[in-house]
């Protein structure tokens, strides 16, 4: 399911304090896994599994993009002063749209799935799902906090005086190989994307690395082997 983003690089902490940052989030998390779970579901619920975290342990901020079924905010764990991204869907509206409510169940399972290998750090080019909370009225899942540009608008600024400029080959590398691991991935996984496209790769262009995350799995299925073929449309 396709959602139209409008994340940019911001001002951010140091890698070596966000690194810390994160380590304390990652631990956060694995010590609540650890609870017993008093967890009950109701017929209001959309994903039926518990979650680790509540929304009021999160202070929003500022809108990073909107779509026509969610919009996503940028936010701050208070408890470890780590800054994520939550996609906030309307329940309403996905009670009302079938289809549209099994892409995002099965978005979440996927990015849980593959966000929990690698001691929960997942692979460093998909972006990562930390939790899923299903409030009252709201559906939330709370997301590592990708940095970058869409690869669309990376492009467009590289056009100037109205000509078209490519990108210089050195960059198209860096983002190809990191494309073609996080594929890598997920394909040991049985896992397809179905949905690669220019909105659903940010790069920050910010680093002469050139950092890519893939995003939005809405499209993606799972196999029960490489060797099966998929029968369901996107």
């Amino acid at each position: 399911m396709a959602e139209k983003n409008s994340l940019s690089v911001t001002k951010r902490p140091s890698g070596e304090r966000a690194s810390r940052h994160e380590h304390k989030f990652l631990n956060y998390l694995n010590q609540r896994q650890q609870l017993p779970s008093e967890f009950k579901s109701s017929d209001l619920d959309i994903i039926k599994t518990p979650n680790l975290t509540k929304i009021s342990e999160y202070r929003m901020g500022k809108m990073l993009g909107q779509g026509a079924y969610a919009m996503v905010r940028e936010a701050l764990h208070l408890e470890t002063g780590y800054t994520v991204a939550i996609k906030i869907y309307d329940k309403y509206k996905l009670q009302q749209m079938t289809q549209i409510k099994r892409s995002v169940v099965r978005e979440i399972k996927l990015l849980a799935a593959m966000t929990q290998l690698n001691d929960g750090r997942g692979h460093q080019n998909i972006m990562r799902l930390f939790d899923a909370i299903d409030g009252h009225r709201q559906l939330y899942l709370v997301t590592e906090r990708c940095h970058g540009d869409m690869l669309s608008e990376v492009m467009k600024k590289q056009a100037i005086g109205g000509m078209r400029k490519n990108l210089p080959e050195a960059d198209c590398a860096k983002i190809a190989y990191q494309l073609a691991s996080a594929m890598a991935f997920y394909h040991e996984l049985c896992i397809a994307h179905r949905d690669i496209k220019l909105e659903n790769i940010l790069v920050d262009t910010s680093r002469p690395d050139m950092p890519t995350k893939l995003i939005d799995f809405g499209f993606a299925t799972q196999s029960r082997s490489n060797n099966d073929k998929l029968s369901t449309f996107c």
